[in-house]
């Protein structure tokens, strides 16, 4: 056997590889191929719908913001006369003394009872620590 006739088996045997790779295999990988470009590109669209819904709802949000800070403007330019809430107001007033600090709670000038809940006190307490603690206490 010569070296001539081994290249020519060599060369059938090739021959035939790919006519049975391009029948049978090439199809599911195209097939393959095409499906996996068809998901990067939902993909792709996917991810640029999601941007411009994000800059929607960013400008919808800005918008918002904007009318809330432009009705808290409104809200706090009007006289306190004229606003429209119906909630008393209880103070907790300090009268210093030193070091020590006395408190005395205070109903608005307007009404002459206002029910003491436990609820209505102790918001007036963490009103007042709060206020300590920004202030500094006495």
């Amino acid at each position: 056997m010569g070296i001539n006739l081994t290249l020519i088996g060599q060369g059938i045997t090739f021959f035939v590889f790919i006519l049975f790779t391009m029948k049978f295999v090439w199809p599911h990988v195209s097939k393959a191929m095409a499906e996996r470009q068809r998901k990067i590109a939902e993909g792709l669209s996917a991810a640029e719908r999601g941007s411009h819904e994000l800059e929607l709802a960013k400008k919808a949000a800005l918008e918002e913001l904007r009318k809330a800070r432009q009705q808290a403007a409104e809200i706090v330019s009007t006289p306190p006369a004229r606003r429209s809430s119906n909630r008393r107001s209880v103070r907790l007033e300090p009268t210093c003394a030193r070091k020590w600090s006395r408190w005395r709670w205070q109903a608005p000038a307007r009404s002459s009872s206002v029910r003491w809940t436990p609820r209505l006190i102790s918001r007036c307490l963490i009103s007042w620590r709060r206020n300590s603690k920004t202030t500094g206490g006495c």
